[in-house]
């Protein structure tokens, strides 16, 4: 009787690992995971270890080496214009200083080329100055601050422009959203504002309908994006 019931146990034993190896046993909330479950849980995480290992040796790594370069470049920058500037002595004699003239074509390629180059989005406004041909540019960047001052510097630097920025701003950029919302009231003819059977066999005829509406602005501000503003005064422009 005790081998039998010994049997008897080892083959429920037995059946038990088999069902818990293989197949999924649910009891309440209770729920198992069969082998074939764990195995694929195992590849999905050890994909995502490998991913993160990627992304910490290499991506990281290239993107730090990307930001130092810009840093470098940035600095290197800095320095030249700074060293141009004191090389000028404050009581040098300019004397008769030829103004140059641009066709807005060309002003227009050499400053949207310096955004594109740096993945930086450009607007550029004229304004009237008072002076014959002359405006002032506003211009307007989006962009990364990086992104952003190598723009600044590139126009700077530029022996062919001889622009000096002014009245620089940044700030994060942002949008606005209008939104409308419009509403009908009827006002029917019965002035005592209760409803008689003639008035409801008129309504259809003689209502009228007080119309209103509700406007609301959404204003989004994306940290992410910088938005900065500038001036270059005084620019001689052959418009035609």
């Amino acid at each position: 009787m005790k081998k039998l019931l010994l049997l008897i146990l080892i083959v429920l034993l037995c059946t038990a690992a088999y069902m818990l190896a293989f197949k999924n046993i649910e009891i309440g909330t209770l729920k198992t995971t069969n082998l074939e479950e764990l195995e694929a849980l195992d590849k999905e995480l050890r994909s995502d270890i490998d991913k993160a290992r990627e992304l910490n040796e290499t991506t990281y790594a290239t993107k730090i080496n990307e930001l130092n370069s810009s840093i470098k470049r940035l600095t290197t920058s800095k320095e030249t214009y700074a060293a141009k500037i004191n090389s000028l002595s404050e009581d040098v004699d300019l004397g008769i200083v030829a103004i140059k003239k641009y066709k807005i074509e060309y002003l227009w390629t050499k400053l949207e080329n310096y955004a594109k180059d740096n993945g930086v989005w450009i607007k550029l406004d004229l304004l009237e100055n008072g002076g014959e041909d002359v405006y002032d540019l506003d211009i307007t960047l989006k962009g990364s601050y990086i992104d952003i001052t190598e723009v600044i510097f590139d126009i700077e630097k530029d022996d062919t422009l001889d622009f000096t920025v002014e009245e620089f701003k940044i700030v994060p950029s942002s949008t606005t959203t209008t939104t409308t919302t419009t509403t009908n009231t009827p006002t029917l003819p019965n002035d005592s504002g209760t409803i008689t059977p003639s008035d409801a066999n008129n309504t259809n005829n003689n209502s009228t309908n007080n119309t209103s509406s509700n406007t609301a602005q959404t204003v989004v501000v994306d940290a992410s994006v910088l938005q900065a503003t500038f001036t270059i005064k005084n620019v001689n422009i052959e418009l035609d």
